[in-house]
């Protein structure tokens, strides 16, 4: 676990493929992976309302048939607007002026990525929230990881087996 608010793993799909994927901790029921994605359901099965910063902004949140979280949310006019989006999302879920999304913000044009020996092994570096660097990294077999890393790092920003780290 990279920290206290997620977990990190690698699932496997239906399909044989495996993925790394975060769930959103605290999880009050089971976490298990449902087709390739960590997802937290309650003791019956069903996927439980995930967690992140939309809750803030939203009222009402549940989730519909497994694969649809519904809420009302707020726009731009703080006005409440029924919004949906498809789960498991497997990133962080946000509000875009009413709506639920799935995945961070992206970066202030012109910001630049931070150096380091990641480059060597990381491919489509990118810094999104101002603060959380993104890249995808082989690890020691060869496989292809998304991995992020909260900036800055006052080292060597480099890829540990498929994560990103600060190494003083």
């Amino acid at each position: 676990m990279p920290d206290d608010r997620r977990l990190v793993a690698e699932c496997r799909n239906e399909a044989g493929e495996y993925f790394r994927t975060t769930v959103s901790l605290p999880c009050w029921g089971k976490v298990v992976n449902r087709d390739g994605w960590l997802v937290c359901d309650d003791d019956d099965g069903r996927i439980t309302v995930p967690d992140g910063p939309y809750r803030t902004q939203c009222r009402n949140e549940h989730v519909v048939d497994e694969t649809l979280l519904v809420a009302e949310c707020r726009d731009r006019r703080n006005r409440w607007v029924a919004s949906k989006l498809t789960v498991p999302c497997g990133d962080v879920i946000r509000v875009e002026d009413g709506q639920l999304v799935c995945g961070f913000i992206g970066a202030p044009e012109g910001f630049t990525v931070p150096r380091g020996s990641y480059r060597d092994s990381c491919t489509d570096p990118r810094v999104v929230q101002d603060d959380i660097l993104i890249a995808s990294c082989r690890d020691d077999d060869g496989r292809v990881f998304e991995t992020r890393l909260r900036l800055p790092c006052d080292g060597d920003v480099a890829n540990d087996g498929g994560d990103l780290v600060c190494r003083k």
